[in-house]
């Protein structure tokens, strides 16, 4: 079918098979992007909340350990286990930015990663990390992931 338009050369509709093609690789296209974001959702939701411990800041640490916050307010946690440096099970260690790190809970714990400061310790810190100090809640995943990256070169 040829339409004219006014003062022009007649214009050629395209046959219906190259419409269809044409459609077809429009769903298929959309098909895939649906497909691509609920697999960005499924990844996001299993993963949501779960701790990550920071393979770098494991390796620089001098001392890697599970411990617990003596006393809110306090600056010490008390050594529950040693996977790195040489401190021993049950001392208590003076940690000079502990208050600095965001909610802590007594009774509760955690992977501390730290640096020798002085006569103390500081959480270990990246060179240009932004954000708050790292401390991980000591959970199984989290052990594990900390006792791997120790294993892989830390």
């Amino acid at each position: 079918m040829r339409d004219k338009p006014p003062g022009g050369s007649p214009r050629q509709t395209p046959p219906a098979d190259h419409l269809s093609a044409g459609r077809r690789w429009l769903g298929v296209t959309a098909l895939l992007a649906v497909a691509w974001s609920l697999a960005l959702l499924a990844m996001d939701i299993w993963t949501a909340g779960r701790p990550v411990v920071g393979p770098g800041q494991i390796r620089k640490a001098d001392v890697v350990v599970t411990a617990t916050l003596t006393a809110a307010g306090n600056d010490r946690i008390e050594v529950q286990r040693v996977f790195k440096g040489h401190v021993a099970l049950g001392s208590r260690l003076k940690v000079v930015d502990l208050a600095d790190v965001p909610q802590l809970a007594t009774g509760k714990s955690y992977i501390f990663a730290l640096t020798h400061f002085r006569d103390a310790y500081e959480v270990t810190k990246l060179e240009g990390q932004r954000g708050g100090l790292l401390v991980y809640p000591a959970t199984q995943e989290t052990i594990e992931q900390t006792k791997a990256i120790l294993r892989e070169g830390g």
